[in-house]
C-alpha cells in the first residue's frame, strides 16, 4: 500500500514538474531561439562563401561564440518577461546563470585551450548541440536532451563527410548552408509542435 502511495505522488509530481515546465516554455523557447539562429547561420555561411578564404574562416569562428551569447541573453529576457508577467517563476537555474557560465568557460577555452573555438568552423552543428545539451542537463529537460543529441549527430555526420572527402569543395559549400537550413527549420517546426503542446498543457 506504501509503495502505491509513494508510485502516487511521484507520478503526481513528475505531472506537476512537467505543467511548471510547460508554464515556463523551457523546451520550446530554446528549440525556436537556437532553430532560428541556426537558419540565421546557413544564411550567414552562404554569404561567407563569397567572402576570401581568411574573411569565411573569421566569420564562421566567430558566430557561434558571440551568437551563443545573444541567444542565451534572449532566451534569458523572454524567461524573466515571461515570469514577471504571469507569475510562473524563471527556469532553475535562471537563463541568467547559464549566460555567465558560458561567458566563463568562453573565457576559460579561449585563454588555455583555443582550438575548442574552431568546432565553429569545422563542425559548426556541434557547438549549439553542446549548448542545448547543457541547457537541458541543467533543466532536467528529457525532451530537449534528446533534440540536442539529434542536432549533435547531425554534426558528427558532416564532420565525417568532410574528413572522408578530405574537405568541402568550393562549389559545393552552398550545400552545407542547405543541410544547416534544414536542421534549422526542423528546429523550428519542432519548437512549434511543442509550443503548442505547452500551451494545451498549461
Amino acid at each position: 500500500m506504501e509503495t502505491n502511495n509513494a508510485a502516487d505522488v511521484a507520478q503526481e509530481l513528475e505531472r506537476l514538474r512537467a505543467r511548471v515546465r510547460a508554464d515556463r516554455r523551457d523546451t520550446s523557447m530554446p528549440m525556436l531561439v537556437f532553430g532560428g539562429l541556426v537558419t540565421f547561420f546557413a544564411a550567414a555561411g552562404l554569404a561567407a562563401g563569397r567572402l576570401p578564404a581568411s574573411g569565411r574562416h573569421v566569420t564562421l569562428l566567430l558566430f557561434w561564440p558571440v551568437f551563443t551569447i545573444v541567444a542565451l541573453q534572449v532566451l534569458w529576457r523572454i524567461s524573466r518577461r515571461r515570469a514577471l508577467r504571469e507569475g510562473v517563476g524563471e527556469s532553475r537555474p535562471s537563463y541568467r546563470t547559464m549566460l555567465a557560465g558560458y561567458l566563463a568557460g568562453l573565457l576559460l577555452v579561449t585563454v588555455v585551450f583555443t582550438p575548442v573555438l574552431f568546432a565553429g568552423v569545422f563542425v559548426p552543428m556541434v557547438w549549439p548541440a553542446a549548448v542545448l545539451t547543457a541547457i537541458a542537463l541543467w533543466q532536467r529537460n528529457r525532451a530537449l536532451g534528446v533534440l540536442a543529441v539529434g542536432v549533435g549527430v547531425a554534426g558528427v555526420l558532416e564532420t565525417y563527410y568532410v574528413v572522408v572527402h578530405r574537405g568541402v569543395p568550393q562549389d559545393w559549400l552552398w550545400l552545407q548552408s542547405v543541410v544547416y537550413a534544414v536542421v534549422g527549420l526542423g528546429l523550428l517546426s519542432a519548437g512549434l509542435a511543442v509550443r503548442h503542446r505547452e500551451r494545451a498543457a498549461s
